[in-house]
């Protein structure tokens, strides 16, 4: 390849995070693979707004081994809902068989299956109501048949769309593997990278009105990088923090005022 065409395959996006992996991969091993980072990516992007107004700037996936992402989901009941979608099994919240179990076609994965993400189910819920007003109900096992939760979750993101919310992750690789975390020092480093080489660009190319941190963590370690684009931004606390219910209130309440003053 000439030398053009190796800086046209760098510019492309796929080039991007091709490059941002190998340089993780020489801070801290044990990663997922290039392959798994790419079919999330294709996730992210399937639910990308054509005008994002707030960006949920979260941390990361779950770490999804090879072996787990063998498994193939099940989206033939809900093709007219979800057309060209992904199929690749990855513990990331945008994957609906990550929680919905019986859309997966096999059972390659281990029998520690995890529930997904209720958490920012929820927060995904807070963005999208009005007046303090959450029906959380709607996309939970408790409260909801298989088919009809499948089919609440897929209308809320779709309303999350429209309203032009998306959720970016910090780092492309996960940083959560089997409950533990890489050191800080190797977490700070893995977002940096991952904001200077893909996550950047990815934002500004989004040009949002505002990006809500999803933790603490996230906020302290890109916050000046963020601040260099002038996009106003906060953060909101991990939503599996331990909090009290009136601190859990407070917290929604922010973030809901944020998409009812940027997403209009």
């Amino acid at each position: 390849m000439s030398i053009t065409g190796l800086m046209s395959s760098f510019d492309e996006p796929e080039g991007r995070l091709e490059t941002a992996h190998r340089r993780i991969k020489e801070l801290y091993p044990n990663l997922d693979s290039y392959n798994v980072v790419r079919e999330v990516d294709k996730y992210r992007n399937y639910w990308r707004p054509t005008q994002t107004n707030v960006i949920l700037l979260a941390e990361s996936h779950v770490f999804t081994s090879d072996e787990d992402f063998k498994t193939k989901i099940d989206y033939s009941g809900y093709k007219e809902l979800l057309p060209d979608y992904p199929e690749g099994y990855v513990r990331f919240v945008y994957c609906l068989g990550y929680a919905e179990h019986s859309l997966l076609k096999n059972t390659l994965l281990n029998k520690n299956l995890r529930l997904g993400t209720p958490q920012f189910w929820k927060i995904f819920t807070v963005c999208v109501s009005e007046n303090g007003i959450f029906d959380f109900d709607a996309i939970k096992k408790t409260t909801t048949k298989t088919d009809e939760r499948i089919r609440n979750k897929i209308c809320l993101l779709n309303k999350l769309r429209c309203k032009g919310v998306w959720l970016v992750d910090g780092s492309i690789v996960g940083l959560y593997n089997k409950g533990k975390k890489p050191p800080s020092r190797i977490m700070q480093g893995i977002l940096r990278t991952s904001w200077d080489l893909y996550v950047k660009d990815l934002v500004l190319n989004a040009k949002p009105k505002y990006i809500m941190c999803i933790g603490k963590f996230v906020r302290e370690t890109l916050k000046d990088k963020i601040a260099e684009t002038g996009i106003p931004f906060d953060y909101i606390r991990q939503p599996q923090a331990h909090l009290t219910a009136e601190e859990r209130a407070r917290e929604y309440a922010k973030l809901q005022d944020i998409c009812s003053d940027y997403c209009i």
